[in-house]
């Protein structure tokens, strides 16, 4: 407990060490990315969800009131957000979410969105530090690969045309706002997802009541839960393997350090449950029983 309580203030603090970076923050139990999307932040996202992996997983849900940012870190973060099945909420209680920040709008295959003016789109771009690093010629050619694997990336989620097109005839200082029929075209769901909730849970486009919606989404969280799971542990291992000692990686290694421990400890229990040898086997069989309630088994309650 101590040590999930020493982590939590090291994130506290380093997350927003940079002045100029996306802060990454709970909101109504979920993550909430605002500010502009800079290098790095793949890894701060990726690093708030492994220090308390199952808060995040409790609502797999991400509030982005973002104005965008660095085009190559938003795909980075969108690809996450896809693999992971969580849902993206846009909210004029914290912000809008334009530019860049569509890029991750889309990726969700579950999407709500509030208000009027709140999603805005227009041509995606490098961050300056990036460009002013390279030579013309490669400063050229590395914003039109980056560009076309913007674009390719929202023909495969579904884009309407008409939007892609809008989105990148417009200046990077030219916003269009998307109408209540814009974003009715690209949809609540993806179209797979759609088509999954309405094999697995039932959906009916039709069902508007409020019993209906709790019914789809406790289906669509256990449905995606184990999903969410994985590619969060996938995608911290990755990380952690990398041979940056940035603050966010080290504190992903220490995250799925303490993951590691908790379930060699918790496999140490079942086995010694089972186990009439085991010194401690009436102990953990007790704990077995009651569900890890050490009060129940003559043992204090936890800190």
């Amino acid at each position: 407990m101590r040590n999930r309580l020493a982590i939590f203030g090291v994130v506290a603090l380093l997350l927003t060490t940079n002045a100029f970076a996306a802060k990454f923050t709970y909101a109504d139990g979920s993550i909430l990315l605002s500010g502009d999307i800079v290098p790095g932040d793949y890894d701060r996202m990726l690093w708030l969800m492994s220090v308390n992996t199952e808060q995040y997983l409790r609502t797999n849900r991400i509030f982005l009131a973002s104005d965008g940012g660095d085009v190559a870190e938003a795909l980075k973060m969108a690809k996450l957000v896809n693999s992971l099945l969580a849902t993206v909420w846009v909210s004029p209680r914290y912000g809008r979410c334009v530019s860049a920040c569509f890029l991750i709008y889309v990726s969700g295959n579950s999407r709500v969105i509030e208000g009027h003016d709140t999603l805005g789109i227009h041509r995606p771009y490098l961050e300056d530090a990036r460009l002013a690093a390279l030579s013309p010629a490669d400063a050229r050619r590395t914003e039109n690969m980056i560009l076309k694997t913007a674009r390719d990336y929202l023909e495969e989620h579904e884009v309407p045309n008409y939007l892609i097109e809008e989105m990148f005839r417009r200046a990077s200082n030219e916003v269009y706002w998307l109408s209540f029929e814009d974003i009715t075209q690209l949809g609540q769901y993806s179209r797979w997802f759609e088509q999954y909730l309405v094999a697995k849970c039932g959906y009916r486009k039709d069902d508007q009541d409020r019993e209906s919606y709790m019914r789809l989404f406790a289906c669509q969280d256990k449905a995606t839960f184990p999903t969410a799971r994985k590619v969060l542990r996938q995608a911290m291992e990755l990380a952690a393997a990398r041979k940056d000692k940035s603050p966010e990686l080290e504190g992903i290694r220490g995250a799925l350090l303490m993951q590691k421990m908790y379930e060699e400890g918790m496999a140490r229990q079942a086995r010694c449950a089972e186990d009439p040898t085991c010194p401690a086997h009436e102990q953990m069989a007790c704990l077995q029983k009651h569900k890890n309630d050490g009060t129940e088994c003559g043992l204090p309650p936890p800190p």
